[in-house]
């Protein structure tokens, strides 16, 4: 189908809006409280913070050539356009490109390859470690009972996608609010787990793509669902797609999960037969760790280079984690939100799967009478991460 308008910030009611003066600016307030950078590097912060949201945008200086087509194809359309004006996803793209330039992330020195949001990813990991190693403890003994794999999938694509509410991009009160929210199945408004399993019992896939998101909990989320679906042999291998520098504040890269995997091998709290698995499959590449340039970009991915895209047509699924990929399927725009799925995501080279809470006004798929009982005359309930969806897109 045609693309519809880009969201923006134009609107002042929107969450994009709200996002773009109030989120991103807290979050430069978070970079400078977190990390004992030079006066220099504050400076920084403070001019690009200075910014927004009403100075024009330009092609940020520190892109490289492997990336540059990537950024440039954006900005040849919006070249000059202030922070609300340009699409969202651009926006906030280029932010933390920006960010990364101000704390000289890619330049040679101190602060070289220096994760400015490393502090946060950390705490997070280790606020939900007792949560984390009752789910592990509970699914060690399920692992060899075929009767009820089909339930404990479930469950674990539960605590995938809640765990996914534990953004930290998002304002202090906010988390608040998404760690108090019942995590019953009625706030999922889209559940597809049924379609998925049938898929699975099918097609007997060999291999599962996940497009990672945030690290900390749902990171460690992904490594609970990869290790069940390598362990009872769903799959055979299963392939992480992690950003390849820091972005969305907590967006995991290829360093993020190793120090992910190296918190489950270093905590004695945890089964150390999990650990184990998880060295085996590393070893025995079963589980794979990839990143790409692309995944940084502000591009949709309906614009997957051809290499890219050859490489997840290899994948029997994809698994898109998160709010930021969710947006990225549907080149974060205006759709109406009775859109079939099919008719707004026809791309993609195989069946994908996923897995978002609701944190932005991007939704298609929605039944009618979903929408029953729930108030939608403000965007609210898009964006507060109360709800999520399981949705699967493709032939099941």
């Amino acid at each position: 189908m045609p693309l519809p308008p880009p969201i923006t910030g134009q609107e002042p009611t929107s969450f994009a809006h709200f996002t773009i003066t109030v989120r991103l600016p807290h979050i430069i307030d978070k970079i400078i409280e977190d990390n004992f950078y030079p006066p220099e590097i504050v400076v920084n912060l403070q001019a690009l913070k200075a910014e927004i949201p009403q100075q024009p945008i330009s092609l940020p200086e520190s892109v490289a050539s492997s990336e540059r087509s990537y950024w440039e194809k954006y900005f040849q359309q919006y070249q000059g356009k202030n922070w609300l004006e340009a699409p969202f996803y651009l926006a906030e793209a280029y932010f933390y490109r920006r960010i990364l330039e101000a704390v000289y992330y890619f330049q040679p020195g101190p602060f070289y390859q220096l994760d400015p949001f490393q502090k946060q990813k950390l705490t997070g990991l280790e606020d939900h470690s007792s949560f984390l190693q009752k789910a592990i403890e509970q699914q060690e003994p399920m692992l060899g009972e075929k009767e009820t794999i089909q339930a404990h999938l479930r469950g674990l694509l539960l605590i995938n996608l809640w765990g996914n509410r534990a953004d930290m991009s998002l304002l202090p009160a906010q988390q608040q609010l998404l760690r108090t929210e019942s995590q019953a199945d009625d706030a999922l408004i889209i559940d597809n787990v049924e379609r998925l399993w049938h898929f699975m019992h099918k097609r007997q896939p060999e291999r599962i793509d996940f497009i990672l998101d945030n690290a900390g909990v749902e990171l460690a989320g992904d490594f609970l669902l990869a290790d069940f679906f390598l362990t009872t042999k769903l799959t055979r291998q299963v392939v992480f797609h992690a950003k390849t520098y820091p972005t969305f504040v907590s967006d995991a890269t290829r360093k993020d999960v190793d120090l992910t995997w190296q918190f489950f091998k270093d905590h004695t709290r945890f089964p150390a037969a999990f650990a184990d698995r998880l060295s085996a499959h590393f070893r025995q590449s079963r589980l794979v760790i990839e990143d790409h340039p692309f995944w940084n970009a502000p591009a949709h991915f309906f614009e997957l280079p051809s290499g890219l895209q050859h490489q997840l047509s290899a994948a029997d699924l994809l698994v898109s984690k998160g709010d930021a990929n969710y947006r990225r399927l549907l080149g974060d725009a205006s759709w109406p939100w009775t859109t079939p799925v099919w008719e707004a995501v026809d791309y993609l080279p195989v069946p994908c799967l996923a897995l978002r809470t609701l944190k932005s006004e991007v939704l298609v798929g929605l039944k009618e009478d979903s929408l029953r009982g729930m108030d939608t005359s403000t965007s609210h309930w898009l964006t507060s991460g109360k709800y999520g969806l399981i949705q699967f897109i493709g032939n099941a």
